[in-house]
C-alpha cells in the first residue's frame, strides 16, 4: 500500500489528550524521537509498516509537487527518490520500519515551497449521488489466494468497510474487519476506486506504471452503494498543467471528459493491469468482484 497524506496530521499529544478521553492512556508525554516503531508508547502512536521503495511509485510521487516519499530504502535499481529513509529494528517484523505523526509533519514542513504553491486539485466532489449507478453492496477483492479483501457498504454511514484475508493457507477465504490502529474503528472508506493501468515488468520484481503525464485509462468507482463503470482516469495537461507546467494528481472523469463527483471523504485506490477485471456477480444483490492478473514478465 501507498498511503498519501495531504491535510493536518495527528501530533502525538492530540493523540495522548485522545487516549486520555478515553480512559486507554496515562498522561506521560509521548516521545517525540523514536528509533523505531516499538519505542512508540502505543503502536498506534506512529506510521507503521512502511516498507521500500518501489519503482511503481515513481509516477505517484511525480503527481504530487513538494512531495515526500519516506520508504525504508530501495533497491539500488529501483528509480524513485526517497526524502527520508526510516528503518526498523525488529528482526522478527518486516513491518517495523515507521516513524511519528510529528515527524510526518515535520517533513511536510520542511517540504515547502514558497515560490511553487500546491494545487492537488482537479476532482470533483459532490455529496448528492450521481445518475447512471448500479447497486454495489460487497465488492470482493482477489489478488491471490492469500491475498484477498472485501468491501461491504453501511448504508447508515455511507461508507465502505474494508475486511481483510488473514494470509495463511488454513484460513484462505476466510476475513476479519479492519481496524484503524489509532482510534480502533473500523476502516471506512467513502469511494473505492479502481484504476486500470498499464504494468511493464522491467524485471520479475520491478514493475513501472504507466500513468504519468499524458496518460489515462479505464476507471471503476464504488460510491454510496453504487458502481460506476465506463468511467476515465486522466493525466492528461489541461490549462493548469499547460500554464504552470507543474503536474496534478490523477483525475476522474465522465466518458463526455467532464468531471466525475467523488463523494466528499476518504479514497481507497486500486491500481489494476489493463487485463484485470470488474465486474458484477450477483447484480440483483449487489455483489462486485474485482480480480487482479498480473502482468507479463512479472514474479
Amino acid at each position: 500500500f501507498l498511503t498519501v497524506f495531504y491535510g493536518d496530521l495527528p501530533t502525538t499529544q492530540s493523540i495522548s489528550t485522545l487516549r486520555q478521553a478515553q480512559g486507554t492512556a496515562s498522561p506521560t508525554a509521548l516521545p517525540t524521537q523514536p528509533a523505531v516503531i516499538g519505542a512508540f508508547e502505543n503502536p498506534g502512536d506512529g506510521l507503521a509498516g512502511v516498507r521500500s521503495g518501489r519503482e511503481a511509485y515513481v509516477p505517484i510521487v511525480n503527481a504530487f509537487p513538494n512531495g515526500c516519499l519516506v520508504a525504508a530504502s530501495k533497491s539500488a535499481v529501483v528509480q524513485v527518490n526517497i526524502c527520508r529513509n526510516v528503518f526498523g529494528k525488529d528482526p522478527n517484523n518486516i513491518n517495523s520500519a515507521g516513524l511519528t505523526f510529528d515527524q510526518m509533519a515535520e517533513l511536510a514542513e520542511a517540504n515547502q515551497n514558497p515560490n511553487r504553491p500546491v494545487n492537488y486539485s482537479g476532482n470533483a466532489f459532490s455529496a448528492s449521488v450521481p445518475a447512471g449507478g448500479q447497486t454495489a453492496n460487497r465488492v470482493e477483492v482477489f489478488y491471490s489466494w492469500l491475498n484477498q479483501a472485501q468491501w461491504q457498504f453501511d448504508p447508515t454511514a455511507q461508507t465502505y468497510l474494508r475486511f481483510e484475508d488473514f494470509g495463511v493457507a488454513e484460513k484462505a477465504g476466510q476475513f476479519r474487519q479492519a481496524t484503524d490502529r489509532l482510534t480502533g474503528e473500523p476502516v471506512a472508506f467513502e469511494n473505492v476506486v479502481v484504476l486500470f493501468v498499464e504494468h511493464v515488468a522491467r524485471t520479475p520484481t520491478i514493475i513501472d506504471l504507466n500513468m504519468g503525464i499524458g496518460q489515462q485509462g479505464r476507471a471503476v468507482v464504488f460510491r454510496n452503494g453504487q458502481a460506476y463503470t465506463g468511467l476515465t482516469w486522466s493525466m492528461l495537461n489541461e490549462t493548469y498543467e499547460r500554464t504552470t507546467g507543474l503536474a496534478r494528481p490523477v483525475r476522474l472523469r465522465n466518458a463526455d471528459g467532464t468531471p466525475f463527483a467523488l463523494a466528499p471523504g476518504h479514497t481507497w485506490f486500486h491500481i489494476a493491469t489493463t487485463s484485470s477485471a470488474v465486474w458484477a456477480t450477483d447484480a440483483a444483490a449487489g455483489a462486485w468482484r474485482y480480480r487482479f492478473y498480473a502482468p507479463a514478465g512479472a514474479k
